[in-house]
């Protein structure tokens, strides 16, 4: 297995995503800081993510994010990295006496969040980002934590080093690749099964993750199964009530629409699960000014599964079906968005179309 870790820089994002990362880690050297946690500590924490999956661990999300922060603390204190260590303590004792928790009173840390992992609740960024903080710090503090140990609950028996070399690169995100690789090396050497992992950098801070690496392919009739049941939880998360069984007369038009080159999608897929779809159908209608040639392509089936959204998938996604459509001439691209999915179409260069009304009748 492949993995990729990708990590957005603080630099490159927009105004918006900047202020919310200075209201987490406050505006003082913010760009040290946040390459010190996104592009030295969280590597070998995201790394973490890679080397329990292959060991086929299990436990839960949020057990896991405390495993792999004690994985990381105690990796960088094996590799006398005291001081940064220290550094980044120091930080986040200051942000976290000013942010205020968002555990409510009577509830604990740890069983708060056990209970909003899966829900929308989590994606709040200052709440993600209380979890994350706190769980590093309070693992900062536990000054007994040995890797040997760690590694052990997973069942790794590690070898020690004979040499101990840091890597002294400069704190920065072109580095961030050393500081991976060098840690990759080391866990190697350490007799610690890491697979292959690679970066990729992201010019979206709020995107920060390891996963399989994600591959794509077009819609084939064999693939007509998952991708009907991706459709039909799409459906339901948008609040579709269920009148009918609807699963027949989609997988009719799908038959029909591919054969006759109508129809076309694709698939995202970590390994062999599909965990994002894309959908677009041609029609023609008489021209208009907006539309010379009257070929219009309609978006659907703009869906990816919960865990996997905000890693970019769903643009790609997006981008795939829009150049399909460019290539069958469409002359415009049209979709009823949900207002989740406003904020990636508006991105990637939608319009509103306040005239959009519809007439059923059925």
């Amino acid at each position: 297995m492949k993995y990729v870790i990708m990590s957005g820089r603080y630099e490159t994002g927009t105004e918006e995503q900047k202020m919310m990362y200075t209201m987490l880690f406050g505006q003082e050297r913010i760009q040290y800081f946040f390459d010190l946690y996104f592009h030295w500590y969280n590597l070998v924490h995201e790394m973490g993510h890679c080397i329990v999956e292959k060991q086929n661990a299990v436990m839960s999300k949020v057990a896991e994010e405390m495993y792999v922060n004690a994985l990381a603390v105690s990796y960088y204190r094996y590799m006398g990295e005291d001081e940064k260590l220290a550094e980044l303590k120091g930080r986040l004792e200051t942000i976290l006496s000013q942010v205020p928790s968002p555990v409510p009173e009577g509830e604990t840390f740890l069983g708060f969040y056990e209970k909003i992992w899966n829900t929308e609740q989590i994606n709040d960024v200052m709440i993600y980002g209380y979890f994350q903080l706190n769980s590093v710090l309070e693992i900062l503090n536990k000054e007994d934590l040995e890797l040997k140990t760690v590694l052990k609950t997973i069942g790794i028996n590690m070898h020690d080093l004979e040499t101990k070399e840091k890597c002294d690169a400069e704190i920065k995100s072109e580095n961030a690749v050393l500081f991976l690789n060098h840690a990759r090396e080391n866990l190697l050497k350490m007799g610690v099964d890491v697979p292959e992992i690679r970066l990729e950098l992201q010019d979206n801070p709020m995107v920060q993750c390891a996963r399989l690496d994600i591959s794509y392919k077009k819609l084939e009739e064999k693939d007509l199964p998952v991708y009907i049941d991706m459709r039909m939880k799409q459906l339901r998360e948008e609040g579709a009530h269920e009148e009918s069984d609807i699963v027949p007369a989609l997988l009719d038009y799908y038959h029909r629409h591919m054969a006759d080159g109508t129809f076309v999608a694709w698939l995202a897929l970590e390994g062999d699960e599909v965990i994002g779809t894309s959908g677009m159908s041609f029609v023609e209608r008489p021209p208009h000014f907006r539309c010379p040639n009257g070929k219009l392509g309609l978006l659907s089936s703009m869906f990816t599964s919960p865990y996997y959204r905000r890693q970019g998938i769903a643009r790609e996604l997006l981008h795939r079906v829009v150049e399909e459509a460019r290539e069958y001439g469409c002359s415009m691209v049209q979709i009823t968005a949900s207002d989740m999915g406003v904020k990636l179409y508006t991105a990637y260069g939608f319009e509103h179309n306040g005239n959009f009304m519809q007439y059923n009748l059925l």
